[in-house]
């Protein structure tokens, strides 16, 4: 069947159309890890022109003309690509149960620039993981239907983010098996009930493996190449309840129903409501104190605190409400800098490359002004990314106001604000008589158009030239500037993306809002929660540095921490 399979998809595969050659390509697909053999995998070959240097500006540029062919690996993994012409090649192989790469991730021996036969060529690919166990209760009963979650941590902008990678129930012995699981650091979470699992009187809070209750304290599997890990689960059962209620207006799509615990999200897999009557029943409740959110995805939504805590709770009513759109202005107030103001630019360097630069282009150069370009985002405490309102950013010339712009589906809610500008500082966020700079909390209420968010900006602000730690290449670390006054907060400047050229192991950051900071070089800069107060509150070894408006200042950071 397997065979089959791939033979369908070769079939498939459009040959190269670049005419007859005389050349091949040969070799085997082997497992990255034990080195044996992999057999009927599907390999691809791609072909791509080879551009002309001496092209002249007069010619028109063709698109390439990409071209495939594939093959089935055989019994001990060996493959071979005949009739050839010489050009620029890129090989792959997959596999279900493993990783899908370029060569399984043997970058860049995967191109080939054949000008004669090639063999011998090994193509390496890396087996997906497997977390694997066991669910039983107290008495060391299996419990069948409990919903098992493996989960990811990821940074986005400076703020940590869960989410599910793979899901899946325990059989009838309760027993789990999550497979094809890339490599990386998995959370394992028993998140309840995924059918008729038991009476439902009785159900269980949701737990990680290690009985940790949060995904702060609990303890993550890692997933090498090729690893079969376990993970077993020990739930104690409990009495559980149920919450009945009414959705107002009820909604004609579907609806989700979710109990949210602080940073916790309790999935509600059993829940049942009636469209016409707008009554919901939600089962396997165990005690405590919950956010009960309602949605008709990405077009309505309620949310209402219910304490649950030695009976069903009833007469729960939400209100469902559309969301909102949230205005946002940007005014500039001063005129624009220009680039010869810039302290500590270059004009050299940004005009490298260029060849017969003229005064006259120079100074034209000089006397562009910069653009005031700033951003603003706003986050939902608990919420995934794809759930998050996107980041907006509007660019504004200065002394001028253009029309509002806007943030659009903003359900009601509390969210975080987020400023950053270019070209200038903030001076001011406000938003209906609030100070965001001070308090970066805003509260969208249900069916009240909110005041828009008014961001206060001025061109230029202070340059601060970093010298990074010679002991750590400048595309591995990142430097976290934490102001010392209410602004737009900390702020995260890939080392490797500096206006400096990297040989000289600096960094230029401009436009900074005058003012005292702490600068810090950090490893492994993705993943780090530089929004989060308490990690902020773990960093040590920082320089301490004063920046004024139209200057520059020079600091050295000696080390890389975290």
């Amino acid at each position: 069947m397997l065979r089959l399979l791939f033979a369908s998809i070769v079939i498939s595969v459009p040959l190269l159309a670049q005419g007859p050659g005389n050349y091949s390509i040969s070799g085997v697909v082997v497992n990255s890890q034990t080195g044996e053999p992999v057999k009927y995998a599907l390999v691809t070959l791609v072909s791509f022109p080879v551009f002309d240097a001496n092209q002249t500006a007069e010619q028109p540029m063709q698109p390439p003309d990409f071209k495939k062919k594939a093959a089935l690996a055989g019994e001990t993994g060996e493959f071979i690509f005949h009739g050839l012409a010489k050009s620029h090649y890129t090989i792959s192989a997959q596999k279900p149960g493993f990783a899908v790469g370029l060569a399984g991730g043997d970058y860049p021996n995967n191109q080939i620039n054949l000008t004669d036969n090639v063999t011998g060529k090994r193509l390496r690919l890396s087996p997906l993981g497997v977390i694997e166990g066991k669910v039983v209760d107290q008495d060391d009963e299996p419990l069948r239907g409990v919903q098992i979650l493996a989960m990811q941590l990821q940074v986005n902008d400076g703020l940590r983010e869960a989410r599910t990678a793979r899901s899946v129930a325990t059989d009838d012995r309760g027993v789990y098996r999550l497979w094809d699981l890339q490599p990386g650091r998995y959370y394992l979470k028993a998140a309840g009930k995924s059918g008729g699992t038991y009476s439902s009187w009785q159900s269980f809070a949701p737990v990680y493996a290690g009985n940790a209750r949060t995904i702060d304290s609990a303890k993550p599997v890692t997933i090498e190449p090729g690893t079969n890990a376990t993970a077993d689960f020990h739930l104690t059962l409990e009495t559980a309840f149920r919450i009945r209620g009414t959705v107002q207006n009820p909604p004609s799509g579907a609806v989700s129903f979710e109990l949210v615990q602080g940073a916790e999200h309790v999935t509600a897999s059993r829940s049942t409501l009636n469209a016409s009557t707008g009554r919901f029943e939600i089962q396997d409740v165990t005690p405590g104190a919950y956010l009960l959110r309602v949605e008709e995805r990405g077009k309505l939504r309620g949310e209402v605190p219910v304490m649950v805590s030695d009976s069903d709770v009833n007469d729960v009513t939400v209100s469902l409400s559309p969301p909102v759109t949230m205005k946002e202005v940007t005014r500039v107030i001063g005129a624009p800098i220009k680039q010869k103001q810039l302290p500590g630019f270059s004009r050299a360097q940004s005009m490298a490359g260029q060849e017969a630069v003229t005064a006259e282009e120079i100074e034209q150069f000089d006397n562009q002004p910069v653009d005031v370009n700033c951003s603003v985002s706003l986050r939902q405490p608990y919420s995934s990314i794809s759930s998050s309102p996107r980041i907006r950013r509007d660019s504004i010339q200065a002394d001028q106001e253009k029309e509002t712009f806007t943030i659009g589906d903003v359900f009601p809610g509390v969210y975080g604000v987020q400023v950053n500008c270019e070209g200038g500082y903030a001076t001011a966020v406000l938003s209906g008589g609030m100070d965001l700079l001070t308090t970066p909390l805003l509260s969208i209420q249900p069916g009240v158009e909110p005041p828009p968010i008014e961001v206060q900006a001025k061109p230029g602000g202070g340059t601060l030239t970093v010298d990074l730690p010679a002991s750590a290449p400048a595309d591995s670390i990142g430097i976290l500037t934490v102001p010392a006054f209410n602004s737009t907060g900390p702020r995260m400047y890939p080392a490797g993306q500096g206006f400096l050229p990297q040989e000289n192991n600096g960094l230029t950051i401009p436009f900074l809002a005058p003012g005292d900071y702490a600068v810090y070089a950090l490893k492994n800069w993705q993943n780090v929660e530089f929004r989060n107060p308490a990690f902020l509150q773990t960093l040590a070894g920082g320089v301490s540095v004063h920046v004024e408006d139209g200057k520059e200042q020079h600091i050295s950071l000696k080390q890389a921490i975290k």
